[in-house]
C-alpha cells in the first residue's frame, strides 16, 4: 500500500476521533479503541508484541488531553489516564481503520 496521510483529523464526539485521508477516505476511531491499541513499551512486550494493558480498565470515558503531531508520521496522544508514551503512526491508524468496518454517517435518527 502507498503511504497514505491524513488530511484532517477532528474530534467528532466526546468519544470519538474522525480522520479524513489524502485518498478520499473518511475513517472514525473511539478514544478508548486508541487508548487499547496504544503500541509503546509500557503497553506492549518489547519482544513479542503482544498487549500487556488490561483492555478491561481502561475507563469507558478515557479521553485525550493532548494530541501532538510527531514528526511526518504520527500523533502523541496524552490521555486521561495519565498515559502519554505511545506514538500513533499514520500507517498504524489507517490498519486500524481498515481491520474495522466503516462507521456509516449518522443520520441523526435515533431508536
Amino acid at each position: 500500500m502507498a503511504d497514505l496521510w491524513p488530511e484532517r483529523i477532528d474530534a467528532v464526539a466526546p468519544d470519538a476521533v474522525e480522520i479524513r485521508w489524502d485518498d478520499g477516505l473518511i475513517t472514525r476511531h473511539t478514544w478508548r479503541r486508541l487508548r487499547a491499541e496504544c503500541r509503546c513499551a509500557f503497553c506492549r512486550d518489547e519482544m513479542t508484541g503482544q498487549r500487556t494493558l488490561d483492555v478491561d480498565a481502561i475507563p469507558a470515558d478515557i479521553r485525550p488531553l493532548e494530541i501532538s503531531v510527531v514528526g511526518n508520521y504520527g500523533l502523541r496522544i496524552l490521555w486521561s489516564d495519565r498515559h502519554g508514551t505511545g506514538i500513533y503512526h499514520f500507517g498504524l491508524l489507517r490498519e486500524l481503520a481498515e481491520s474495522t468496518p466503516p462507521v456509516p454517517p449518522d443520520s441523526g435518527n435515533r431508536a
